[in-house]
């Protein structure tokens, strides 16, 4: 079963590596993700005043920053974006694996857990020329860092740390040393737990306000915007969604 799962992971690598050559777009947003990078290209600011709203963009400037020196050194192409996010789903299963083997999971399962991970990483948009993949890198990162019985202070620095690359990637991806803070809180150290929550929202707000100083429109445009639009989500939406992500995602469904 181990080696089937295997065999098919490896198909799986080949239609990835065909999607990260692809030339064509391959979803609407993409020609956008570039946009951005060719302001970046050009020393111009995608979050000024004057840039907008044709450089409008609902997403952090992590990725984008990421992706500058690669673009500069191989031309800013959808290649260039997608391989990126590639790297970084490939560091999300490496983390994936840590994280299986340190509870104890036996080495096969944990590889055919990360075979399922990767499996469902490459549903929808994660392999694009997207955000998306290298947030839940820096999210995972954090998780690793965090998730542990005796979190100390280092940890939770370093772990934290993670959380605002992945606030600064893709908002909602930021919240690891929340959720942490929270059970330190209830279960080990209240007051500990409140230096955590305190902190942890302290460093955000300072993260949010630097990038409002070198980009007046930061705040507005990938948290105020991304706030205001859930005014307007619609409810069978949201259901047609879910269940393109229980068909698509299927292995990682039937697994959990």
């Amino acid at each position: 079963a181990a080696g089937i799962a295997a065999l098919m992971c490896a198909w799986l690598a080949v239609l990835h590596l065909r999607m990260v050559i692809s030339p064509a777009p391959q979803e609407m947003r993409e020609g956008a993700i570039l946009w951005i990078t060719r302001l970046l290209l050009e020393g111009r600011n995608p979050y000024a005043l004057s840039e907008l709203p044709a450089s409008t963009n609902a997403y952090g400037i992590a990725y984008h920053l990421v992706v500058l020196p690669f673009a500069r050194l191989f031309g800013n192409g959808y290649t260039v974006h997608r391989a990126i996010s590639a790297a970084a789903i490939g560091g999300s299963c490496a983390l994936m694996y840590r994280l299986l083997r340190r509870e104890g999971t036996d080495r096969v399962l944990a590889a055919v857990g990360v075979m399922l991970f990767y499996a469902s990483s490459l549903y929808f948009v994660a392999p694009l020329a997207r955000p998306d993949g290298l947030g839940v890198l820096f999210s995972m990162a954090s998780i690793t860092w965090l998730f542990v019985d005796d979190l100390t202070p280092r940890r939770f620095l370093i772990g934290l740390a993670f959380a605002i690359l992945a606030l600064l990637t893709k908002v909602y991806l930021a919240f690891p040393p929340l959720v942490m803070a929270l059970y330190v809180f209830l279960f080990v150290s209240p007051r500990r737990g409140l230096i955590y929550g305190l902190g942890t929202i302290g460093a955000s707000i300072a993260a949010l306000l630097i990038m409002t100083i070198l980009c007046p429109a930061y705040i507005s445009v990938s948290l105020i915007d991304n706030i205001n639009s859930s005014t307007y989500y619609n409810v069978d939406h949201l259901k047609r969604q879910a269940l393109d992500w229980l068909s698509y995602s299927l292995p990682l469904t039937v697994g959990l």
